[in-house]
């Protein structure tokens, strides 16, 4: 049986919208890694993004947010037009993150229930025919290797007190109270720092200009305690390698 995990979610400093977890059994037949696309000619590159870098989400849609980010990010980018799928201004994603609730399996839409499911948008994405689907990565060490040679990925985790600011260095840090789940990018793997870099949605104002750093050991721990990690389908980065 799938196991849903919906935790508390009080009035936070900035909108999350992640509204649980589903350990799906079925999720095992859809692991990135099984049959993935050709690698990076260099290891641990920066998966770039357009100049519409970070969001200025507006309510509990960062699940939305994070899925129109990761196609705004190398390689997806020369896949996906934003502006002609029309999810380049922040109403479009609001409206992506609504019709969302209604795909995602829970009860209720804001604005009685917030948020929705990791995957949730990316079903209405592959409904409408603009990406093939999605694959997970199970765990840190699976997240690390999809970064290090194939592309981007959005993570769905718990989100402390600890990380709704950075620290004088750029990261953030799963500690304090743990009430909230929250979505968001991850663009790079850093082998020096044994970090990754996250694209936030909560505009330049958050970070370091919207980007933050979290470390292996803290991601590890957070996937762990009812975290998840996905990506798109390789079959979308097969054709750009063809």
């Amino acid at each position: 049986m799938s196991e849903l995990i919906l935790p508390h979610q009080p009035a936070s400093p900035f909108p999350t919208g992640l509204r649980g977890v589903v350990n799906d059994p079925r999720n095992l037949n859809h692991l990135a890694l099984v049959n993935p696309p050709p690698r990076s000619p260099t290891p641990n590159p920066v998966w770039h993004r357009t100049n519409v870098s970070v969001f200025d989400q507006q309510g509990s849609s960062c699940t939305a947010q994070a899925a129109i980010g990761m196609l705004i990010t190398l390689p997806y980018r020369y896949q996906f037009q934003p502006d002609r799928a029309g999810y380049d201004t922040e109403a479009e994603r609001h409206q992506l993150y609504l019709d969302a609730q209604l795909v995602d399996g829970l009860p209720g839409q804001e604005p009685d229930y917030l948020g929705t499911l990791l995957d949730a948008p990316f079903r209405v994405l592959r409904d409408r025919g603009i990406v093939p689907g999605w694959d997970w990565l199970l765990g840190e060490q699976q997240l690390w290797d999809w970064l290090t040679w194939y592309g981007p990925a959005v993570a769905g985790t718990l989100w402390t007190e600890g990380m709704f600011y950075t620290d004088a260095y750029g990261y953030i840090a799963p500690s304090g109270r743990a009430d909230w789940m929250h979505a968001y990018d991850i663009v790079h793997a850093s082998p020096w720092r044994q970090a990754y870099r996250i694209v936030n949605s909560w505009s330049v104002l958050w970070g370091q200009l919207g980007r933050a750093w979290i470390t292996r050991i803290d991601m590890a721990g957070l996937l762990a305690a009812a975290g998840q990690a996905l990506t798109i389908s390789s079959g979308v980065l097969g054709q750009l390698a063809g």
